[in-house]
């Protein structure tokens, strides 16, 4: 039985289809094996591809089931995007080529387009970059279009879908993207907190990060109300997992009187597995915790960061009609569990002091989100401007 896991069986089984290749690269293993194909014949007029093939669990953790049915939620909301977005949007997501549900499989567009005068990173990649062949951070100017192309991005994905009823009842159907989403976050916060995972969060040991038992009772409520919120929201159709590392920036390079110049190409939102109705407040919220740690722990790039930011905020709140308080305060408590959780478990070559002040920088998120004057001073307060220019 072929293992399509493993390079050489997978060679074996696209032997005979459209997507038969020379070689395939392994990039990414765990719950889905993602493989560069190098096509033997182009397919679309593209002589690369991508294929994932699922497994059933999450990353290496074998015991935590993820059920291979999100592939298909995946594939049906890429198809989806890919009908809403404009034609000629800067942002899109890759097109699905072939969805094999007996092997698991799901060959799209390859975000690369393979010549030599362009390069793909993530945008997280590209937020922290101080090194490599380009070593430059985005300029200004990049970052307010990439803010503002993805602001506009997600608000045509959540307001195109928030009164699609049809859309929101398949979408709901995947159960396991709320419970894992509400795990990740609300489901380890207390737990954090109270040093009861001290082993997954050394950062916050030796000495235990202080938290007043009335705080950590209160956020033991907010995790609670988050985690029903997560569980029962049909506001809109949300991407799930919206943060700068699902987002790949696709860039070309030129030279002109000898100056080497960069400018954004094409950008490509993906992983889409844990698609759901959901909260606009909590999908803002995750993509700008992400972009405060990025501003705090890569200060010599803070500036791009914020002015992308501040674009996609602004880009999201024009011609969107309805509550920024009530999104601004969901988006604060939930960045507020993200630098809580997140923080001191993927950010670990962080010094320690730095990444206990984000944490606490968390908490306060976490305890002073409906407070008006504190959202007026918080990274959403673009939300809540009269003037969104």
């Amino acid at each position: 039985m072929l293992d399509l896991s493993k390079p050489n069986d997978l060679l074996s089984f696209l032997e005979h289809s459209p997507f038969a290749s020379q070689k395939v690269v392994l990039f990414f293993g765990g719950s889905n094996h993602t493989f560069r194909l190098h096509l033997r014949t182009p397919y679309h007029g593209k002589h690369t591809a991508i294929l994932k093939h699922g497994k059933p669990y999450v990353g290496s953790i074998t015991s935590l089931v993820f059920d291979l049915e999100r592939q298909c939620f995946e594939v049906e909301a890429l198809r989806h995007a890919r009908q809403i977005l404009p034609q000629h949007s800067l942002v899109s997501v890759p097109e699905v080529y072939l969805h094999d549900t007996n092997a698991h499989i799901i060959i799209m567009e390859d975000c690369a387009d393979g010549s030599a005068d362009t390069s793909t990173l993530t945008l997280k990649e590209y937020l922290l970059r101080t090194e490599g062949p380009h070593p430059s951070p985005p300029t200004e100017s990049t970052a307010r279009t990439i803010g503002n192309e993805l602001g506009m991005f997600l608000k045509t994905l959540h307001n195109r879908n928030n009164d699609k009823a049809d859309v929101l009842d398949f979408f709901d159907n995947n159960k396991q993207a709320r419970r894992l989403f509400a795990w990740a976050t609300y489901g380890r916060l207390h737990s954090t907190l109270s040093g009861a995972d001290a082993k997954n969060v050394p950062a916050l040991c030796d000495p235990l990060f202080e938290i007043s038992t009335s705080d950590l009772e209160q956020v033991g409520h907010v995790a609670k109300e988050m985690q029903e919120l997560i569980d029962t929201s049909r506001e809109t159709l949300v991407h799930g997992d919206f943060w700068p590392g699902n987002v790949i920036v696709r860039l070309r390079h030129t030279t002109s009187h000898g100056e080497e110049r960069e400018e954004v190409d094409r950008v490509f939102v993906v992983d889409w597995e844990l698609v759901k109705p959901g909260s606009r407040g909590v999908e803002i919220g995750q993509f700008v915790a992400e972009l405060h740690q990025a501003e705090r722990f890569c200060e010599t790039n803070a500036s791009c960061t914020e002015t992308l930011r501040v674009s996609f905020l602004t880009a999201y709140k024009e011609g969107t009609n309805v509550d920024m308080q009530r999104v601004a305060s969901s988006a604060m408590v939930h960045m507020g569990a993200h630098l809580v959780v997140l923080t001191p478990r993927v950010w670990k070559w962080v010094e320690k002091d730095r990444i206990r002040e984000v944490v606490a920088k968390g908490v306060e998120s976490l305890l002073n989100d409906s407070n008006r004057e504190v959202l007026k001073t918080s990274p959403f307060s673009v939300l809540l401007s009269s003037d969104s220019t």
